[in-house]
């Protein structure tokens, strides 16, 4: 597990390398443990459609500074000209577009917005629908996405972990809970080039 002085020597290392502050949200995830640049440790907080990247590694893309990666080719990264008020927003990177897509306003709103996706997928269904999950496979998947939701919830706001929590329950929508994230740059596109 990451200690505290571990995380002031990520924080260093970051503003050295790319000239701005490791933002708050970010490292609370890594000092509570949750963030695993190897992909290895199973107490760390593991997602189903992407794969935490180290922020020092520079070597994918210009103009992002990269913390996750989807296993396609495309990655989520920060990307500072869209900094204001402390929060630096982050960009789903396309590799065959070589555009950046504004995805979070802030890496927790990132996170939650990918465990969105994943409590969509394995949501409890709502009365009267006959796809219930049943196989091994439907019940593993749903246990990893809750105990996902139960590790990054204490470090989320905490409406966004309430709604991930009713998404789990079957009581929201996916389009209903990601609009709590909703920023200006939601959506736009920016040149970005895949090294």
């Amino acid at each position: 597990m990451p200690t505290l002085r571990d995380s002031a020597a990520l924080a260093r290392a970051f503003a050295a390398q790319h000239g701005v502050a490791l933002p708050d949200d970010y490292r609370a995830f890594y000092e509570a443990g949750l963030v695993d640049f190897t992909n290895a440790d199973p107490e760390a907080l593991q997602l189903a459609c992407a794969e935490w990247a180290d922020p020092l590694d520079a070597s994918c893309i210009d103009g992002a500074i990269m913390v996750a990666a989807d296993g396609t080719g495309n990655f989520y990264g920060y990307y500072p000209p869209w900094t204001r008020g402390g929060e630096m927003p982050l960009v789903l990177s396309e590799h065959e577009t070589n555009e950046g897509i504004g995805f979070a306003p802030s890496f927790a709103a990132a996170v939650f917005r990918l465990l969105a996706k994943e409590c969509a997928a394995s949501a409890t269904p709502r009365s009267g629908d006959r796809r219930a999950a049943n196989s091994a496979s439907d019940r593993s998947n749903r246990a990893a996405t809750e105990r996902a939701v139960r590790l990054a919830t204490p470090h989320l706001p905490r409406a966004l972990g309430e709604a991930l929590g009713a998404m789990l329950r079957g009581e929201r929508e996916l389009p209903e809970t990601l609009a709590a994230v909703a920023f200006p740059e939601l959506g736009a596109r920016v040149a970005m080039r895949h090294r």
